[in-house]
């Protein structure tokens, strides 16, 4: 029989004090021949791990779901970059979701000859991604995916003289694109656009189509 899935929802606090690498809260019942096991789950060592499951079994089939659209899983692999998605999964079909994104930016300056000099580098990305999965014996056939990223990095310059600043552009470039596809359709599409500019100029956007049959 079908098992009808609930999201998974945070259920309680964690438990800070506690030791391990993983700590959490679960709540395990039996519902008829259905064993029903949710909670939370917090690991702090070289990633951070955090979120709610849900886990369904019985005798013919069973059900597990980690994080949801709405309140995904959360795992942070260093102090500014995290990757935040969901996975749920049956016999038959898995889905996954995905996202992730971070910005670094570094400043130099100095001085020479009475002059000031400054220099800002920054950089960007971000993607996001979901995919529908089935498999069994034959093995893992795809159903749909869809993937949007943008990044991008910029350099920036500042010369101070007699109380007076002048900032400008030295540089930077822009990238943004999508890409799905699904086996209904039969199709795979999507773009990518861009820009970069030279000394504060734009030197022209692009743009590139991407279509093609499965």
């Amino acid at each position: 029989p079908e098992i009808k899935t609930n999201e998974p929802k945070h259920i309680g606090t964690i438990a800070d004090k506690a030791g391990g690498f993983l700590r959490g809260d679960f709540k395990l019942w039996k519902t008829g021949n259905q064993a029903i096991m949710t909670g939370n789950v917090k690991g702090q060592k070289v990633v951070t791990v955090e979120g709610a499951y849900d886990f369904r079994a019985s005798p013919d089939t069973w059900s597990f779901k980690m994080g949801t659209r709405s309140q995904p899983i959360s795992i942070g692999v260093s102090d500014n970059i995290s990757i935040d998605g969901y996975l749920w999964a049956d016999p038959e079909t898995v889905d996954v979701g995905f996202s992730s994104g971070a910005t670094y930016k570094e400043s130099y300056d100095f001085k020479a000859w009475g002059i000031g000099f400054g220099f800002d580098a920054s950089a960007y990305y971000s993607v996001a991604g979901e995919f529908t999965a089935n498999y069994g014996t034959s093995g893992i056939e795809f159903q749909r995916f869809s993937v949007q990223a943008s990044a991008g990095a910029k350099l920036d310059g500042e010369v101070c003289w007699v109380l007076k600043c002048s900032e400008f552009n030295i540089a930077g470039v822009d990238l943004e694109g999508e890409l799905s596809g699904s086996l209904t359709s039969g199709r795979i599409s999507g773009g990518l656009t861009g820009s970069v500019t030279i000394l504060g100029e734009d030197t022209g956007d692009f743009t590139l189509d991407i279509s093609a049959d499965l």
